[in-house]
């Protein structure tokens, strides 16, 4: 997260309109890695009876003995067909999982400390794009900015975060554009440009990790792939981040450089990207890559036939027998695993700061301000202001 440690009154320095790489020259992120061991999740979910009423709760298990490790410098990937857990598992990284749901395992940083990593440090942009549309593209990830930023940061420090924000995810030429809505009732911005905005929004306070849920939905090849490619620069900036991806082309795949594999909840591979194929031929059910065919997409094929099997799916007991025999090493060389602890913040350091970057006072003025400008071109009554203020002090209160 952005630190303001200078003067207010200071004018702050422009930002050179340069290349990504020479805008990241003087980027701090604290490096974080996050490990998931044996993480075993079975959320609360509600029961519903033949007469379509609920009738009480269960506890359900959507993964199982989870192990896993996302880096800084690396780009992760989580693949898997739909309920495989690959959501769950970002909730469970993110520390969002509900009260009353049960997580068992160790959750561990990269100098073995095991605790939750604060969620100031945690950006996740889901599938679902959480932006408003009436705002322009730099007014979204301004507020975003501005919520979460130090209150002793001026609006000049700030708008320059924005700014070179927005110059990394190529979205200057949008900035001053609409966002809209994804169905077309409010026009904006393309769904290549709102997935980008949304990761701005994220991205702007400079996050250690970074988990995306399903990034390309909804994109063309080419807007995918150059989402995916900008992900991969910032992964080399030192954010931690993991994709969920479902079915990603081959020029995609090549891009990550540790890839999860899940089925059922169950892992049935976790490892470096370009062995996967060498591993999943060495299962005796299955056969090889057949020619002309994409590495993701027989991946993918791969297991949702060993989940259709009659009898027990053999690849996550293939892959647990695999571990076990095998010495699985870390995807860290040990060079750059001294480096990174000589470097790595402390749980009690990254703890260490208060939890709430604004006063109340503020909160409710930005929160304020922002909905009167996402409510501007709409007719208003006087009364649906008052209650619109309202339900921001009662939210911002509780």
């Amino acid at each position: 997260m952005p630190t303001c440690t200078e003067d207010p009154s200071k004018e702050p320095e422009p930002i050179k309109l340069s290349a990504l790489s020479n805008v990241s020259a003087g980027r701090q992120v604290p490096l974080v890695e996050l490990s998931l061991q044996n993480v075993t999740y079975a959320p609360l979910t509600t029961k519903a009876s033949s007469n379509g009423k609920t009738s009480g709760r269960k506890r359900t298990t959507v993964l199982q003995n989870i192990t896993t490790t996302i880096s800084p410098y690396k780009l992760t990937a989580w693949m898997g067909p739909s309920g495989s857990g690959k959501t769950s598992l970002i909730s469970i990284a993110a520390d969002l999982t509900k009260s009353g749901d049960l997580v068992e395992g160790s959750i561990i940083t990269v100098n073995g400390e095991e605790g939750k990593i604060p969620k100031r440090i945690v950006g996740v942009v889901w599938q679902d794009d959480l932006l408003l549309t009436n705002l322009t593209v730099e007014e979204n990830i301004y507020y975003s900015a501005r919520l979460k930023t130090p209150e002793s940061c001026s609006d000049e420090q700030v708008s320059a975060v924005v700014l070179e924000t927005m110059i990394e995810l190529g979205l200057t030429d949008i900035r001053n554009s609409v966002v809209g809505s994804p169905l077309g009732v409010v026009r904006g911005v393309s769904g290549g440009e709102r997935k980008r905005v949304s990761v701005a929004s994220e991205l702007v306070v400079r996050p250690s990790l970074l988990l995306l849920d399903e990034p390309t939905s909804g994109l063309d090849a080419t807007t995918a792939q150059a989402l995916i490619g900008t992900l991969k620069v910032l992964s080399n900036m030192g954010h931690s981040i993991a994709v969920v991806i479902h079915q990603p082309r081959t020029t995609i795949y090549n891009m990550f450089d540790h890839l999860l594999l899940l089925s059922q909840g169950s892992t049935v591979f976790n490892g470096n990207p370009s062995k996967a194929r060498e591993y999943l031929e060495s299962c005796p059910i299955v056969g090889e890559l057949p020619p002309e065919t994409g590495l993701a997409d027989w991946i993918m094929d791969v297991i949702k036939e060993d989940e259709q099997r009659r009898e027990a799916a053999m690849l996550a007991s293939h892959w647990a027998e695999y571990i076990n025999k095998e010495s699985v090493h870390s995807m860290i060389s040990d060079s750059l695993r001294k480096t990174l602890s000589r470097s790595m913040s402390s749980l009690h350091e990254l703890h260490a700061v208060p939890k709430f970057n604004n006063s109340f006072r503020t909160q409710l003025k930005l929160l304020t301000s922002r909905t009167m400008k996402q409510q501007r071109g709409e007719r208003l009554t006087m009364t649906a202001v008052i209650l619109q203020l309202l339900y921001l002090f009662f939210s911002a209160v509780l």
